[in-house]
């Protein structure tokens, strides 16, 4: 991350992101985000090589 944006002992990156669904027939609560609406939540890891 040096290299290629400036940014000194950075080692990786996270970052999650909401995915929107439909409402699963069973447990439909468990996948209702604070927004409101039913999603699965996606998390990324990522390296100095993307």
């Amino acid at each position: 991350f040096k290299n290629n944006k400036g940014l000194p002992n950075v080692i990786g990156a996270i970052d999650r992101m909401h995915i929107p669904i439909h409402s699963p027939s069973k447990n439909g609560s468990w996948f209702i985000n604070r927004k409101g609406f039913h999603s699965i939540n996606l998390l990324g890891i990522v390296d100095h090589q993307g």
